[in-house]
C-alpha cells in the first residue's frame, strides 16, 4: 500500500502546497460523490414511498370490501330465513285446508298438533329474522362509516402521492446537477489519485474513501496507523493507504 519509491523532491511532498491541492481536489470529489449518493438514494426511494402509499389505499379498499361482504352475507341470510319461514307458512295453510277434509279424530289431532308446531317455529323464525334485520341495519351503518373514512383516507393519500411525484421532479433535477458536479470534479483530480479513488469506490468500501488521520488514528476505520505510515504521509507525493481498511489517508 505504501509507495516504496525513493523519496520525491521536496516540492512534491504531501505537505507541499501542490500535493495539498491535489488532496483538496480529491476531497472535493468525495464530497460531491457523497452528495450524489444522497440524492440518488432519495430518487431511488420514490417508487418505494409511492408503493407504501398505494398499500394504504389498498388496505382502505379491502376494509370497505370486508364491510360490504358482511352486509351482503347478512342480507343473504335474511333472504334464506324469509324463504324458509314462507315455506312453513305455506305448509300451515295446506294443513289447515286438510283439516276440512279430515274425518278421523286422531288424524285431526295429529294435523292440528303439526300446525301448532309449524306456527310456533314460524313465529320463532320471524323473531330471528327481525334480529337479522337489526344486524343488517348495523352493518349498513358500519359500511357507510367505513366508506366515508376510506374516501377521506384515499383522497389524503392521493394528495401525498401527488406531492411525492412533484418532489421527484425536483430530485431528478438535483440528481442531474450532482452528476455534473461529480463529472467536473473528476476532471480536476490528478490521475494517480483518481485511479486510487475509483479502485476503492469499486470495492464498495463505505464513505469516506479518503480519510483524515487524527493523532495516529485513521478516521475511516478508527484503527491506529503505524509510525512508518505516518512518515510516508509526510513524504509521499501520491496516495497513501491505511494499513487496516485500505482507504486513502491524509494528515
Amino acid at each position: 500500500c505504501i509507495r516504496d519509491s525513493a523519496l520525491p523532491t521536496p516540492e512534491r511532498r504531501l505537505n507541499s502546497p501542490s500535493v495539498k491541492r491535489d488532496m483538496e481536489k480529491l476531497l472535493s470529489l468525495q464530497s460531491k460523490d457523497a452528495q450524489l449518493a444522497d440524492v440518488k438514494a432519495k430518487l431511488d426511494s420514490v417508487p418505494r414511498e409511492i408503493a407504501e402509499k398505494r398499500a394504504g389505499i389498498s388496505a382502505a379498499e379491502k376494509e370497505c370490501d370486508a364491510a360490504k361482504a358482511e352486509l351482503e352475507e347478512a342480507e343473504k341470510l335474511r333472504g334464506q330465513m324469509r324463504s324458509q319461514r314462507r315455506e312453513l307458512e305455506e305448509k300451515v295453510f295446506k294443513y289447515k285446508n286438510q283439516l276440512l277434509e279430515v274425518k278421523k279424530n286422531d288424524d285431526y289431532v295429529a294435523i292440528n298438533a303439526e300446525i301448532d308446531r309449524l306456527v310456533k317455529r314460524a313465529s320463532e323464525m320471524e323473531e330471528e329474522e327481525l334480529e337479522t334485520l337489526f344486524d343488517i341495519d348495523s352493518k349498513r351503518e358500519r359500511l357507510e362509516s367505513v366508506e366515508a373514512a376510506a374516501k377521506r383516507q384515499i383522497e389524503a393519500i392521493e394528495e401525498e402521492i401527488s406531492a411525492i411525484n412533484a418532489a421527484k421532479t425536483s430530485i431528478e433535477a438535483d440528481f442531474a446537477e450532482a452528476k455534473e458536479n461529480v463529472r467536473a470534479a473528476r476532471e480536476d483530480v490528478p490521475p494517480e489519485f483518481l485511479a486510487a479513488y475509483d479502485k476503492l469506490k469499486a470495492s464498495k468500501i463505505a464513505f469516506p474513501l479518503a480519510a483524515r488521520v487524527e493523532g495516529s488514528l485513521c478516521t475511516g476505520c478508527f484503527l491506529k496507523v503505524s509510525g512508518e505510515l505516518l512518515d510516508a504521509l509526510k513524504n509521499s507525493d501520491g496516495p497513501v493507504f491505511c494499513e487496516q481498511c485500505g482507504r486513502i489517508i491524509f494528515l
